[in-house]
Parts: structure tokens; C-alpha cells; sequence
């Protein structure tokens, strides 16, 4: 049984006249009737009462009308649903960020935009380390991440476009002496035990203090660790030591703890989008033009240039002139 069946059965059923229900269907009356025929001797039912001047629907009829018509309806809307999903309109997206990332707003702004501008798509949103997340990437099995600059992990086919831009500040106790100053000399830290951030893998967060320590030409001396930027700063209100961490982890909002801007040098931590450049997904694309919006630079895809590493990838751009754009 096919849909061509339903089709014709439908046709003639809602009309109750051969010529008609050919003509609708751009078929001669006998290659109808053939249809019809088919139909019935597979279902083995009787499904039209014939006579000289008119057709009827039989019992058996009327009731698979109504199951023929459902069939239809249901064929129609899978068609639509993989067509919407081909154009990049329908679907999920699984994005990957860093668990500082929250704090800057730009989830919360992605989700915005998303919802706006790509409605029939849903964002699955998932926590992962950067170093992950570039092997998941890689894999297939994420659309796209949300990491904090530099990587150092060298994965082929993978491109990144910079959405933000922060500076790194020390986190400090209200009533830690170096506290009163509103810029800390590199050289007021030298003594200082700092907080760093516990991952599984090198991180750009804890490459900003080692700089420090080198531009600052001192022994890095280790207080404690976090397993995320928000236990660090747990760890500054409670007096474990101090800890340097992206401007924006001040929308915690702890009362005891106050961010002061380095003196002497400047670190800034980048947030960008990873992806992969040779992407084919119709709703990855329309999600980086969506995010094109953020950064200070155009979306490129790099198709046609030689691939760079990720480390360096943040160079890079993203344009807009991709299919379903």
C-alpha cells in the first residue's frame, strides 16, 4: 500500500465522481479505476459501491476515509518537518560552555537572540571543560562551544570567532590590607597564596596567573583550589587567599569580597564560539550568524585557507554568506 493510493482513494471519495477525481489528479479515469482496484484487492475490501450513475462509499469506506485522510495529513507534516529541519529551521543545537561563562551574560543574551531570530530550534545547553569540548566538537558529537581563549590543544578543522572581551582582576577579601588600594601593583602579590581553579585539563584561566607570576617575576605560591571560578570566589569570602579571575565573576555579588584591577600589566580573558569550519548543518551556520552580532569581527567560514590550529584560530572570522543565510 502506497501513499499514491490514499491519494486516489481520497480524491474519488471526496468527490464521488471518477472524471473528477481524475481530473484532480491528473490521471485518465482507467488508470484511476486501476488504483482503486489495486487498493481494495490488497485490503481485500470493498471500498466503493458502483452503480450506472453514481459511486458510493461503502461502510468499510467511509470509516478508511477517515484513516486515509490522517495518513495524508501525517505524510504532509513529516515532509515539512524534514524540510523545515534540511533548512536549518527545525531542530536542537547542543552548545557547550565554560562554567564561567554564565556570568558575563552571554548565555542568557544567546538564549535571547536564539528565541528571537530561530524559534522552531532549541539550544541544549551543557557545561563542559574547553579542552572537552573541542574533542567533542571535533567528534560530532557538539554543534558548537563556548570556551574562554587561548587553547592550546591543536585539533584540525576547528575555527573560533571572539564574542567578548574582559579584563582579568584580583579577587580579595574587603579587609585584606592591599584591599584599600583601588590598583594592585604585581609586586603587592608576591606573598600572597592564591586560589586557583582545579580542572581536569590546562585551562586558560590558570595560564592568566602563571603569566602574572612571570611578569611579576615571583614563585606562584598555590593556597588552595576550586572546581569552579564560583568555589574561588567562595574560597576569597572566606579567607582562604586571593584569587585572579575574569571582571565579570563581580556579578556574584559576595559582600565581603572586592575586585581591584591590576596596576602594572593587563591580562584580558577572550570568550569565543568554537566550531568546526567545515560544518554542513544549515542551524549550526544560523546560529553563528546569529552570534555574529556579538564580536567585533565579521563571521567568516575558512573553507578555502589553509587550517589553523585552535590556539590561533581566534584571528579568524566567520562570514555570513552561507547557504540558508
Amino acid at each position: 500500500m502506497e501513499l499514491r493510493h490514499f491519494r486516489c482513494f481520497v480524491a474519488l471519495a471526496e468527490h464521488l465522481h471518477f472524471a473528477h477525481a481524475a481530473e484532480l489528479l491528473h490521471m485518465t479515469q482507467p488508470a484511476l479505476s486501476q488504483q482503486i482496484k489495486a487498493l481494495e484487492d490488497e485490503l481485500g475490501v470493498r471500498l466503493f459501491d458502483r452503480r450506472k450513475r453514481e459511486v458510493l462509499l461503502t461502510e468499510a469506506g467511509s470509516y478508511f476515509l477517515q484513516e486515509a485522510q490522517l495518513t495524508l495529513k501525517h505524510a504532509e507534516r513529516a515532509q515539512d518537518i524534514a524540510k523545515r529541519v534540511a533548512r536549518g529551521q527545525l531542530g536542537s543545537l547542543r552548545i557547550g560552555y565554560v562554567s564561567s561563562v554564565p556570568f558575563t551574560g552571554l548565555l542568557s543574551r544567546i538564549a535571547s537572540e536564539f528565541r528571537q531570530h530561530a524559534p522552531g530550534l532549541q539550544l541544549v545547553l551543557e557545561e563542559i571543560f574547553g579542552q572537552e569540548q573541542l574533542i567533542k566538537i571535533a567528534a560530532g558529537t557538539l554543534d558548537a562551544g563556548i570556551i574562554r581563549l587561548p587553547i592550546e590543544h591543536e585539533l584540525p578543522h576547528l575555527e573560533t570567532k571572539v564574542l567578548s572581551k574582559e579584563r582579568m582582576v584580583i579577587a580579595i577579601r574587603e579587609d585584606h590590607p592591599v584591599a584599600r588600594l583601588k590598583e594592585i601593583p604585581v609586586a603587592e602579590l608576591r606573598n600572597e597564596s592564591f586560589i586557583v581553579w582545579k580542572a581536569i585539563q590546562p585551562n586558560a584561566l590558570n595560564g592568566h596567573l602563571v603569566a602574572l607570576a612571570q611578569e611579576g617575576n615571583f614563585a606562584l605560591r598555590i593556597g588552595q583550589t576550586a572546581p569552579t571560578p564560583a568555589a574561588m570566589i567562595a574560597l576569597v569570602a572566606g579567607g582562604a587567599g586571593v584569587a585572579l579571575v575574569p571582571e565579570s565573576l563581580r556579578n556574584m555579588n559576595l559582600p565581603s569580597v572586592c575586585f581591584r584591577p591590576l596596576a602594572d600589566m593587563e591580562r584580558i580573558s577572550e570568550v569565543a564560539v568554537c566550531y568546526r569550519s567545515d560544518e554542513t548543518s544549515l542551524a549550526v551556520w544560523k546560529f553563528l550568524k546569529i552570534l555574529n552580532a556579538f564580536g567585533p569581527k565579521a563571521l567568516a567560514r575558512t573553507d578555502s585557507k589553509p587550517r589553523e590550529p585552535v590556539k590561533q584560530a581566534a584571528q579568524n572570522s566567520l562570514s555570513s554568506d552561507q547557504p540558508g543565510f
